[in-house]
């Protein structure tokens, strides 16, 4: 009877949290003027997700009440509040920490094990091959999307402008990267290849947290077409390519 009290306590709470929290701070809050320093959009987003977050949690402990396996627990929890911030603020830095947190919790319970880590490597590679293939339509004169692609200041203005023969390298290393992913998943041996995709691996991790600028998680320029694009699917996709080759080594 006492895990069922338990569970009822903390799903109660989770449920009253959410609802009363929505009724009475989060919408009379944003109905009034906005004066904080930073753009209403984004400020709602984080207090609305921070807020019900907490709920997700209690939820997590009314499961574990009821006898739930811990890391199974730990990985639903990690994995829904991930999947929220990413849909709701993709330039922020706590959804990879939540995926890759959900992922360790998966695997040390047992259910995301070789099978699961080799579709993240090929979803990864496969995904490499997609902007690899990009990269090399560009770099023999296709314009379409290259400038999307490039960073910006908040103007507009380009801050590069790499060669054909630039962009025909970075095709190649990301067309390499694909095949050192997918051949180390799926059990290939060769000398360097660790080395390979570990090296990768970095380069993507620490594309993602970005130069405290342009870039990335950590980038200070959102407004411009390229800063919003990159919150919404560059940095992301340098988080599938870190995430894959992790999943790589790991298999």
């Amino acid at each position: 009877m006492a895990p069922v009290v338990a569970a009822a306590g903390f799903g109660l709470l989770a449920l009253a949290h959410s609802f009363l929290g929505e009724r009475e701070l989060l919408r009379p809050l944003f109905a009034r003027p906005w004066e904080l320093p930073i753009p209403r959009w984004a400020a709602e987003r984080v207090f609305r997700f921070a807020w019900h977050l907490t709920s997700i949690a209690w939820l997590g402990l009314a499961a574990l009440a009821l006898g739930a396996s811990m890391w199974t627990v730990l990985s639903v929890v990690g994995a829904v509040s991930g999947l929220i911030i990413f849909i709701m603020l993709r330039g922020h830095l706590a959804w990879p920490l939540f995926v890759v947190a959900a992922a360790a919790a998966a695997i040390a319970g047992g259910w995301l094990g070789g099978p699961g880590l080799v579709g993240v490597s090929f979803t990864a590679a496969a995904a490499l091959c997609a902007v690899g293939v990009l990269h090399l339509l560009w770099a023999v004169g296709l314009r379409a999307g290259m400038d999307a692609a490039l960073p910006t200041d908040d103007n507009g203005t380009l801050l590069l402008r790499p060669p054909s023969w630039l962009t025909a390298m970075v095709a190649f290393a990301l067309l390499t990267t694909a095949t050192a992913f997918a051949a180390l998943a799926s059990g290939v041996e060769l000398f360097g290849l660790h080395a390979v995709v570990i090296a990768a691996t970095v380069v993507f991790g620490v594309r993602a947290a970005g130069d405290g600028r342009y870039v990335g998680f950590t980038k200070t320029h959102r407004t411009s077409r390229f800063g919003r694009l990159d919150d919404l699917l560059y940095t992301p996709l340098s988080v599938l390519f870190a995430l894959g080759g992790t999943a790589a080594l790991l298999v």
